[in-house]
């Protein structure tokens, strides 16, 4: 008998086998239309998965509890597992430990991805990047010290999307390499545990990365439908320290 993790798995090697690499060095990625029904399925499924199918202990979400020699040390605000990855796509855990945890802005070039809350209830603030619009000279006189014009993206601010653990798949968050790019992840709850599934990875064979956003740049004289967003490399306050996964085996052949 199957699982629903192993399902989840092979369901997604098949959707995102279909992804085209560029070879070495170049930045550039072609990746083949998805499939809308074939997404449909996807997130059906990915809808059904619960903290069982993944045997997730829900004491690791204390704020206290260390392994470390000093019992009273706090762990990092929220906790990653890596559950499933391969040149096709990742399958990965995030869990927030306290109500001031988050994912700060931050981007997925190139990539798809699919957010499902398993416990408690996640904000995801969510902005569509636009390709090709010039930087105003209003907005670059309000960071004189940036030294790179295109650190500053243009996006429009998509909403919030408020996700629970009881909710379909009508309710699976999702970006593609353009809409709903950038986004930032809150836990509403007191706690919150979130699954990803990314495709492309990052790893080193599809050559990918990621920025972090600072803050959005804002000017009431210009374009109202336009948020700028400063791109940086690090968060100051964002750190994760892992977990290991220890559901069912996964095996794709």
């Amino acid at each position: 008998m199957t699982t629903i993790i192993q399902n989840l798995c092979k369901l997604s090697q098949n959707i995102f086998s279909t992804f085209i690499r560029t070879n070495g060095g170049s930045n550039s990625k072609s990746m083949a239309v998805l499939d809308e029904q074939n997404i449909l399925i996807l997130k059906k499924l990915f809808a059904q998965l619960t903290l069982n199918d993944i045997n997730f202990d829900l004491n690791e979400l204390s704020p206290t509890i260390s392994p470390s020699p000093t019992p009273s040390l706090s762990l990092a605000p929220i906790t990653y597992t890596s559950i499933f990855q391969n040149e096709y796509f990742s399958l990965t855990i995030f869990g927030f430990r306290k109500p001031t945890s988050r994912i700060p802005l931050h981007d997925h070039p190139g990539m798809h991805g699919f957010i499902k809350c398993i416990y408690g209830s996640i904000s995801i603030k969510s902005y569509t990047i636009l390709d090709n619009v010039p930087v105003p000279n209003e907005i670059l006189n309000k960071i004189p010290e940036l030294s790179n014009p295109l650190c500053l993206v243009p996006s429009i601010y998509v909403g919030e999307d408020i996700i629970s653990i009881n909710d379909n798949y009508n309710q699976i968050g999702t970006l593609t390499p353009m809409d709903r790019n950038i986004h930032e992840i809150r836990p509403v709850t007191n706690q919150a545990i979130m699954a990803d599934i990314i495709s492309p990875p990052y790893t080193k064979l599809t050559n990918s990365y990621f920025y972090y956003y600072l803050d959005t740049i804002y000017d009431q004289h210009l374009d109202k439908n336009i948020t700028w967003l400063l791109r940086t490399l690090d968060s100051r306050d964002y750190y994760c320290d892992t977990l290991n996964y220890r559901g069912p085996n996964i095996i794709l052949v």
